[in-house]
Parts: C-alpha cells; structure tokens; sequence
C-alpha cells in the first residue's frame, strides 16, 4: 500500500509544481536578500573593459539557487517518510541527490572565487577531485553506444573515466564562459531542463522531482537578472550549474537504457559549445591567453555589432528550442543514426559563426 502511495506521489504534476514553487520561493526570497546584504560584503561584479554591464551588480545569485534547491530537496525527501524511503532505495535519486551534494561544493568553491578571485589552476584542481569522485562512485557507460559512420562503434575501454572525468570539467568551465549577458545562462538552462524533462517521456519520475526544484531555483534568481541585472549569479552558479548538467547528461544514458541517448544533452547545448569552441580556436590562432578573461564570444560581437542585450538572449533561446526539436528527432532513431541529427547542426552553427564574424570584419570590429 505504501509503494502505491508513493509511486501516486512521484508522478503527480501537482507535487512537482508544489516542490517547484517552494524552490523558487526559496530562491526568490535568498536573490532579494543577496540585493540587500551582499553589498554590504563587497563582493560585486564591477564593470571593466570585457563587462557587458555598466554599473557594479552584486554577486551572489549562485548563493540564492542553492538555497533553493536545498529548501525544495528537503521538502522532497521529509514530506513523507515513505518518499524519503523509495528514494534512498532507487539508485538513480541516491546518484541525482550525491550530484547535487558535489555541485553545492562547487557553488561554495565559486563563491569563494567571486569573493578573493582564486587562482584558476587552485579552481581546476578542485573542479577535477568533484568530477573524479562522481565518476568513482557513478561509473557510467562513456559512449558505450556511440557510432561513428564509417567506422563502426566506437568502444573507449579503459578511457571511459578519464572521457567523463573531462566532459565534467570542460562543461563546467564552459557554462561558465557563457554567463556573460543578462539572463543568458540561467534562462539556457531553464530551456535545457525543460527539454530534458519533454525527452524523459514516462521515464521522468526518477528525475522530475529533482529537475522541477532545480528549474524553481533558477526561476527564482531569474526574475532579478533578466531583463535587467539587479544581482548576477556569478561564477557560483555558473559553475554549479555545469557541473550539475554535465553529471546528469551522463546519467540519463545508463538509468533510460539508451533511450534517452549519450549525446542527448551535448545536442541541447551545441549553441552554447559551438560559440565556447569558435572562441578558443580564434584565441589559439591568434595567441591570446586562453585564460584570460575577454569579450571575444559570438554573443558578445552581436552586441558589438549592434544588438541589443535583450535581443542576443532572445537569439539563443531560439537555438535551444530549436535543439530540443532535434533531439526529440534523433531519441526516435537508433544509435547508429545519431550522427546524422547532430552533424547538421555543427554545420548550422558553424555557418552561424561564420555570418557574425563576416559581419564584424565588415564593420571592423575587432575579433
């Protein structure tokens, strides 16, 4: 009787609204207090040649996501003790709650570099020990069933750790780079959960729970940084966010049995690492430090070029709709055909970088 009212409680939408709402309540009430007592700290993002603002904005939106997702995860695992119960016994939330643990590790890491700018290889090291222990305790089947026309199979043995270990770091470094205008990363990962949860299907109870409460989350910082930036949510949350998206893209694989696919999650955020890896290979080219900071990304010479914040954040959330479209595609194909969805869109972001660079070469802005 009590499994019956427990599965009636995991798939109920009323409940995933309900823990949502609290998240972003939660959320919403920790991003108005950052407004009013982080200034007091000092710990603001002060505008300077590579800022897209023009005036100090405080940190600390990362800190008030956090606080969400802990207020909703604690509702969901106390409200009912036969809830707390079913999820310490499914593998999937006792590995969803332990990356949720390991991302508020480097929410706290992030904060800290908000507050004292830690040095980035003290940064590195600590994201690589997160990412070597999720992999540790979560061995998952890297590209077990990635194929590569022409080729065949592609099987990584003994390299699989070191491949998740690295998708983990890079992805984090990588959301990170893109928070660079108002609302771009947080609503880029609102989108994202929301098409990870429409591609779950049936199979989305094990994960709705935690994925509503993080959505509420970043709902609640959300309405103070877009359209206009009252807090920023800073490299805490940047961080924590990929850290936490890279580590479920590669539990979704394993807990679905493939039916939700490896490259399910990279195909959502293609927009997003085309304009990550377009800079890096134009700062390489160039000889530009990798690791210093700059204005260099497509999103940024949009608005050199002349567009506005609002407009640049509105462009990107159309990619992503339109990359939730394309994975709906390709989780109906078999693995062997997986290729042949996401190739067509490294093309049609290459072609989209290529037509903004042209565009910025016409009216000489520096790239």
């Amino acid at each position: 009787m009590s499994i019956v009212l427990v599965g009636a409680y995991l798939v109920n939408p009323s409940v995933y609204c309900a823990l949502s709402w609290v998240s972003l309540i939660g959320a919403f009430g920790a991003s108005f207090l950052g407004c009013l007592v982080v200034p007091f700290c000092g710990v603001y993002a002060y505008p300077e040649a590579r800022s897209s603002h023009s005036y100090p904005t405080p940190l600390g939106g990362g800190l008030a996501i956090l606080v969400g997702m802990t207020v909703g995860l604690l509702i969901f695992l106390t409200v009912a003790n036969d809830v707390r119960i079913l999820a310490i016994g499914i593998p999937h939330v006792n590995n969803l709650i332990e990356l949720l643990i390991l991302s508020a590790g480097i929410c706290v890491m992030g904060w800290l570099d908000d507050c004292y700018s830690l040095s980035w290889k003290m940064r590195l090291v600590f994201q690589f020990c997160m990412a070597s222990f999720f992999i540790y305790h979560n061995p998952v089947p890297f590209m077990e069933n990635l194929y590569i026309p022409g080729l065949g199979l592609l099987e990584t043995h003994n390299m699989r750790s070191i491949l998740g270990v690295l998708w983990i770091v890079c992805s984090t470094n990588g959301f990170n780079f893109i928070d660079g205008l108002n609302g771009l990363s947080s609503g880029v990962m609102l989108i994202l959960l929301f098409g990870i949860l429409i591609l779950l299907g049936d199979k989305s109870y094990v994960y709705s729970p935690i994925l509503f409460i993080l959505m509420g989350s970043i709902g609640g910082f959300y309405i103070f940084n877009f359209p206009q930036a009252r807090v920023f949510m800073g490299d805490a949350g940047s961080q924590m966010l990929g850290f936490f998206i890279s580590g479920l893209a590669l539990l979704i694989p394993s807990s679905t049995g493939g039916e939700v696919p490896l490259l399910t999650v990279p195909l959502l955020l293609w927009p997003c690492i085309n304009d990550v890896i377009n800079t890096f290979i134009r700062r390489l080219v160039m000889r530009r430090r990798i690791q210093d900071s700059h204005r260099d990304y497509l999103f940024h010479i949009l608005t050199k070029i002349g567009f506005s914040h609002i407009k640049v954040v509105l462009i990107y959330y159309f990619f992503m709709v339109h990359q939730i479209g394309a994975a709906w595609i390709m989780s109906f194909l078999p693995y062997t055909q997986h290729l042949f969805v996401f190739i067509p869109s490294i093309v049609l972001f290459i072609i989209y970088a290529c037509i903004i660079m042209g565009a910025a070469q016409r009216r000489s802005i520096c790239l």
